[in-house]
């Protein structure tokens, strides 16, 4: 039965001119979006998702532990609250707009505004699934396709979300800015179509032209309210693991 799936996986990758290296420069973007969304939810409107679970936070050789609750919404807000026992930290995200605000507050409960420059990541990094629904996305947050990457015997697409500010929002400059700034690099798994890996940079409060690559892996998927929810979810800063999330519960809406 396992080999009968993979056979059938490979006829869906090779339609998409993915599973022949030969074709990999190119590939079908609106169509692998709509397996990839077809993949997450079965064709199932997701509007928003709760996650909760339990997290690691790692500092150093310091590991910090404790109950966490992550929320995500098709808008892109979106809000992590981690109860360690170290002390709560908070991060959240208002929605996708030309007035993004983002915060974070650690074990002293004082709320901090985070740098402008790491305000505008397209996609939810928790769950850049909910992305892949174009039909539903915000007008600024637009996907393009990227990189096709050789992974064993297949090739695995790669999408691409930024943030494109009306004309007239800003000056030209400061919307070539938020572009960059924002551009997530979402990799699929190539069997699956599921999210595998996402990219993106983040930067020093004082420097915005230094980027500090973040990558955020995502496994052991299984099937929560008719959708395919990652169950294990980690996030490395510059190379290091910073967070470990293992998901116990999630409510779909």
């Amino acid at each position: 039965m396992r080999a009968l799936s993979l056979l059938r996986c490979t006829i869906a990758l090779l339609s998409l001119g993915l599973a022949n290296p030969a074709n990999s420069a190119t590939f079908d973007s609106a169509t692998v979006l709509s397996r990839a969304s077809q993949a997450f939810s079965g064709g199932k409107p997701v509007s928003s998702v709760e996650l909760t679970g339990t997290a690691q936070w790692f500092a150093g050789s310091t590991k910090d532990s404790g109950p966490a609750k992550l929320t995500a919404k098709i808008s892109g807000e979106n809000k992590v609250e981690l109860d360690l026992s170290n002390g709560a930290r908070i991060e959240t995200q208002s929605g996708v707009g030309d007035d993004r605000e983002c915060t974070w507050s650690g074990k002293d409960g004082v709320v901090h505004e985070v740098a402008s420059a790491n305000c505008w990541t397209a996609t939810v990094w928790f769950l850049p699934h909910l992305a892949l629904q174009t039909a539903a996305l915000p007008a600024a947050l637009s996907v393009q396709p990227g990189a096709v990457v050789a992974q064993g015997p297949q090739t695995a697409p790669h999408i691409q979300h930024q943030l494109t500010i009306a004309p007239g929002k800003t000056k030209p400059a400061v919307t070539a800015l938020i572009r960059s700034w924002s551009t997530t690099d979402l990799a699929l798994d190539p069997i699956t179509l599921l999210p595998s890996v996402l990219k993106y940079n983040i930067h020093p409060d004082n420097n915005s032209s230094v980027n500090l690559p973040v990558e955020v892996r995502y496994s052991n998927y299984k099937e929560v309210s008719g959708i395919q929810l990652p169950m294990h979810i980690e996030r490395y800063v510059n190379g290091g693991l910073q967070l470990s999330i293992d998901i116990d519960s999630a409510v779909v809406q």
